[in-house]
């Protein structure tokens, strides 16, 4: 920095790094893979590409190439899997609505079949709204209202528009272990910040189960009232939504933090159900910590597919003199300050640490609009990171694994593998993209 001017002066400085002795283990009990053209089978590298959010933001205005240089990108470093929230809109082809993103979704998808890259499955997003009512009665002439979490038709809603998704997209599909079909679904309650204030209900359904439950545990209201210090007539007064205009700052922060948010693992696990968990990760952790974090949720049947925003991850440096007071966030006693900070994480250390231990490396790829892209140099590191473990891939015991199986995809079968957009034309756009690049 130069004094006071609002400058600085930097220079290059040549180094040269020696890499060989850098290795990654292979990991036999990690069943996540896709297979490659020559039959052979690769580690799952997966990416959040963003098409279908940001198609008006971040790829106009030559939506066609930008998506296909975006994909071959992703190919390019090793990534062989790509997630889609699929946002807002299913199929541009019905409603009264059109939002143009959805033509790049499915643009997009038309593409990654053709290059070879697998996609998610995914339900719908966001998890609560009107739009995947409106589909399932649509397409199924189905007569579903009630919207919220806990609803059943929501859930029937998405029941019916997943297996639709997966009758027209599903020969593409990325299978888990043991041809486990993965499909995501958004479990976010809104977005829960002090600048943005968009938090999903919960539905008269589970406010009802809630009651219901109240009802089994102290019998009658006065012996709720007791224990709780209230004073309902009944237990229909109960709502359990936190009202945003409380002054009580402990239900403030839970209503405005997002994070507190969580699954509770435990009964997770034991339905069943869950395969994996994917979210746009932005704490840094420490490699020793993304190992600890990663071996603990695979042991306990939940695969972790993260998505890191390695450019700017975000953190609290706790202290006594800067900041804001952090005393109820980390449950301190006495005032403490907390600097928010923005770094940057390696992803090369990352995802060693996330594949030796059972888990999905991945990235958010890009995400212009508001919360992170790869840069030039996670595009190596990632790059790097599919080198080394092409290398533990040449170990006997690597190939044993990479060359002897047979991965049974009739799982996918009854997919009709259908095209949004004439599949040649795709092609000469693929091809021409390819040769410009």
């Amino acid at each position: 920095m130069i004094g006071n001017e609002d400058n600085m002066v930097s220079i290059a400085i040549p180094v040269n790094v020696e890499t060989d002795f850098l290795k990654i283990n292979f990991n036999p009990d990690n069943n996540n893979y896709v297979v490659l053209q020559d039959g052979t089978h690769f580690p799952t590298i997966t990416a959040q590409s963003m098409a279908d959010m940001r198609g008006n933001v971040q790829l106009d205005p030559d939506a066609a190439y930008n998506v296909l240089d975006n994909l071959m990108d992703l190919k390019d470093i090793g990534i062989n899997v790509i997630n889609t929230t699929a946002a807002f809109e299913y199929d541009g082809s019905f409603g009264t609505t059109r939002w143009e993103a959805a033509d790049t979704c499915w643009f997009s998808l038309d593409a990654a079949r053709l290059l070879g890259l697998r996609v998610e499955g995914w339900i719908g997003y966001p998890y609560v709204g009107d739009g995947a009512l409106d589909q399932a009665n649509s397409l199924f002439r189905t007569k579903l209202t009630e919207t919220g979490y806990g609803s059943s038709d929501l859930a029937l809603a998405h029941a019916l528009n997943t297996i639709w998704q997966y009758l027209r997209w599903g020969d593409n599909y990325w299978l888990g272990g043991d041809a486990v079909v993965v499909v995501d679904v958004e479990d976010t309650r809104g977005w829960m910040r002090v600048d943005y204030n968009a938090r999903s209900t919960m539905s008269e359904t589970s406010k009802n189960n809630f009651r219901l439950f109240l009802m089994d545990l102290y019998g009658d209201i006065d012996s709720l009232n007791d224990d709780w210090g209230t004073e309902y007539e009944s237990f229909e007064e109960i709502d359990p939504e936190v009202d945003p205009n409380t002054d009580n700052s402990h239900l403030r922060h839970v209503y405005y933090s997002q994070r507190r948010c969580a699954i509770i693992p435990e009964l997770i696990s034991e339905a069943g159900v869950l395969y994996a968990a994917s979210e746009y990760t932005t704490l840094p952790y420490t490699p020793s910590e993304v190992a600890e974090l990663t071996a603990a949720s695979v042991e306990s049947g939940i695969i972790p597919m993260l998505l890191p925003q390695f450019n700017r991850m975000r953190d609290i440096a706790i202290n006594s003199t800067y900041g804001n007071d952090f005393t109820c966030d980390y449950n301190l006693v006495g005032a403490t300050k907390g600097a928010y900070i923005n770094t940057v994480c390696s992803v090369y250390e990352w995802f060693v640490a996330t594949y030796e231990n059972g888990g999905v490396p991945g990235i958010l790829w890009q995400d212009y609009l508001c919360d992170g892209y790869a840069t030039e140099t996670q595009r190596k590191e990632i790059a790097f990171f599919t080198e080394k473990l092409t290398e533990a891939l040449q170990t006997p015991e690597g190939q044993a694994r990479a060359k002897n199986f047979d991965q049974d995809t009739s799982v996918l079968a009854d997919s009709d593998g259908a095209w949004s957009y004439d599949s040649a034309m795709v092609q000469a756009l693929i091809d021409r993209v390819a040769a410009e690049r």
